[in-house]
């Protein structure tokens, strides 16, 4: 076993208390050190010994991001990788990479589902800035996230309240534009209107994608569920079109729109942000809607704008 960050043996003197999930490259496991401190450890195995002694471009792209984001709040922290061999599922030894993150209690799935209304919008705004410090740290690297959603916002509660943070970081790209030009990027149900009509990706600022997945997360936040979680692309612009300011439209109008929005020559967007007091009236009480302040509101129909071009950055809603 070879580590970086760690000694060489901290994962063979380390004892492994539970599996905490399987990711989409490989298991994720709480582990306990000899020194009795608990980490998350991420296990992706080596299959291809073509590119780069096997390790995939997906746990190079993490590995450095989390290096890049070392010691900054609100992202979950990397304290070692180690490369080796691990048991599988067949029960046969298979080199891996492992990389070794700081323990957090829950993601946002499970603490919508632990918490009422009432303690997730106290919670809120800690919440909100809390993405949006990270978001913003990563902008200035030119480092995208390409998959923010509920799952990947993790949480601690310490003795001082609650501490978010954002993690998975395998879709990150420094060279986005060369790597990743193409409309498969996000769940689909985080997934931004303009990737899910197949724009032209060369036609507006990768960044507010992310802002989209966020202002999605944020309604789920609130909701307790997602008014986006449908099967296929066109029904969830269809859902899109409903909560924005044409829903009369007819649908095949509204795609062109959308794929032309704020291009040269096409003028200002028509279709803006999407109608959030609707979707919080249709799905909420009336008494929890009454509850919900007006600046909440506001900042999620901010990010669930359209026109890609004109999301905000994140450092522009942490100056608000």
């Amino acid at each position: 076993m070879s580590c970086s960050y760690v000694p060489n043996n901290f994962l063979s003197t380390s004892r492994v208390i539970r599996t905490l999930g399987q990711g989409a490259f490989g298991k994720i496991k709480l582990i306990e050190s000899d020194q009795g401190e608990r980490y998350a450890v991420k296990e992706i195995p080596i299959q291809d010994f073509k590119f780069d002694k096997g390790i995939s471009p997906s746990a190079l792209s993490e590995i450095d991001t989390l290096i890049r984001l070392k010691n900054v709040p609100n992202t979950l922290q990397m304290k070692g990788v180690c490369t080796g061999n691990i048991t599988s599922a067949t029960g046969t030894t298979v080199p891996a990479t492992n990389i070794i993150l700081e323990e957090m209690d829950m993601n946002l799935i499970d603490y919508i589902r632990l918490t009422n209304f009432d303690d997730r919008l106290y919670q809120f705004n800690n919440l909100l800035f809390s993405i949006l410090r990270a978001k913003a740290y990563m902008e200035t690297l030119n480092i995208n996230h390409f998959d923010i959603k509920p799952d990947n916002i993790l949480l601690k509660i310490t003795p001082t309240g609650i501490y978010f943070v954002l993690s998975d970081f395998g879709l990150t790209r420094l060279d986005f534009f060369e790597y990743m030009n193409h409309h498969y990027l996000f769940t689909i149900w985080y997934r931004p209107p303009e990737l899910l009509v197949q724009r032209n990706t060369n036609t507006f600022n990768f960044f507010s994608g992310d802002m989209w997945s966020l202002g999605i997360c944020l309604l789920i936040y609130i909701l307790g569920t997602n008014p986006f979680a449908k099967e296929t692309p066109r029904e969830i612009l269809q859902e899109i079109k409903k909560y924005s300011n044409e829903a009369d439209l007819p649908f095949p109008q509204f795609i062109e729109y959308l794929k032309q929005t704020n291009l040269v020559g096409v003028g200002q967007l028509q279709y803006d942000k999407l109608n959030v007091s609707q979707i919080f009236q249709q799905y909420l009480t009336p008494t929890d809607y009454a509850k919900i302040p007006q600046e909440i509101i506001q900042v999620i129909e901010r990010l669930l704008t359209l026109d890609p071009n004109t999301r905000p950055k994140a450092e522009t809603l942490l100056r608000v």
